[in-house]
């Protein structure tokens, strides 16, 4: 099977791997190089360099033409977290069409965050989704789908790394199914939710509930980090687990084993990794041992 891959982020990468081992991958397809988070300096998408090292021709359109699909005339399209929306005239071209991996139980968390808010909204399921692209948004018929459960311990890059692997064994075996004709394509039943972009800065409100809190920072990518305030200094939270103590919201509370205790509406959070803004990541005590000052409040 000749393929034409779309892909950007690095949940691609497992994907691409797998496929390059059993089909004819004749071109990757990925976004425009953009400035990183450290130092605004322009770098490669992730999959660009794995694609190079499998020696797959990459290309990063600024603008997706039909011409570029035309000249590599491939079997079948193939996006995995690609991050952009192909016309229809690119998605009907090949002979077996364009198929999308999706990490979610479509029609649950239809769009680019699907991992992100099955863990803030506290699910424990999720699972990966083979579908046929269409014009809408990730509203085409299912090919494969497999139910994975969500672990207690689980954030979002342990849980979208784990996807990564079972989504790129679907994807092959889904392939394989195509190309047999052997599969039994079903259309998508039961009401549709969407899982937004996460955008800009995430801010904690400690009026909330531990449990919604917790989820919160289980959800946000570490790079991007829920924050919040201590005095005049912006803290991220990059790891924290519900806890049964009361106190008032954002106050500290004490200690719990390598962490610090902060006061919720309803009990506590205990904050276990924590970064001030441009620093490295410390657990919460070593920031408690820092600072001098008391009572400590976040906000």
């Amino acid at each position: 099977m000749k393929i034409l891959f779309f892909g950007t982020s690095g949940f691609a990468i497992p994907s691409l791997k797998r496929l390059a081992k059993l089909h004819n991958v004749a071109c990757v397809i990925t976004r425009p190089d953009k400035p990183c988070r450290r130092g605004y300096k322009i770098s490669h998408p992730p999959i660009f360099s794995v694609a190079e090292e499998l020696e797959i021709n990459v290309i990063q359109p600024d603008v997706l033409d039909i011409s570029i699909i035309k000249e590599i005339s491939p079997d079948i399209i193939v996006v995995v977290a690609y991050g952009g929306i192909l016309p229809s005239g690119i998605i009907y071209f090949p002979k077996y069409g364009s198929i999308n991996l999706h990490p979610s139980l479509l029609p649950k968390y239809r769009g680019p965050a699907p991992i992100s808010w099955a863990l803030i909204q506290g699910e424990t399921k999720t699972g990966i989704t083979i579908a046929e692209i269409s014009t809408g948004i990730d509203d085409g018929d299912i090919i494969l789908q497999k139910e994975v459960d969500i672990l207690p311990d689980d954030d979002y890059e342990i849980l979208a790394s784990r996807l990564a692997e079972i989504g790129a064994d679907c994807l092959a075996f889904a392939i394989s199914a195509i190309k047999e004709q052997k599969i039994e394509k079903k259309k998508q039943e039961g009401e549709p939710s969407y899982a937004p972009k996460i955008k800009g800065r995430v801010i904690i409100n400690w009026g909330d509930e531990n449990r919604k809190i917790a989820n919160l920072i289980r959800g946000i990518p570490k790079e991007t980090g829920c924050w919040t305030k201590y005095g005049n200094s912006w803290i991220k939270i990059l790891k924290g687990w519900v806890y049964s103590a009361k106190g008032e919201p954002g106050v500290l509370m004490g200690t719990k084993d390598n962490g610090i205790i902060i006061g919720c509406r309803d009990a506590s959070v205990v904050i276990e990794l924590l970064q001030k803004e441009g620093k490295k990541p410390i657990s919460g005590k070593d920031f408690l041992s820092g600072i001098k000052d008391r009572p400590i409040i976040f906000r």
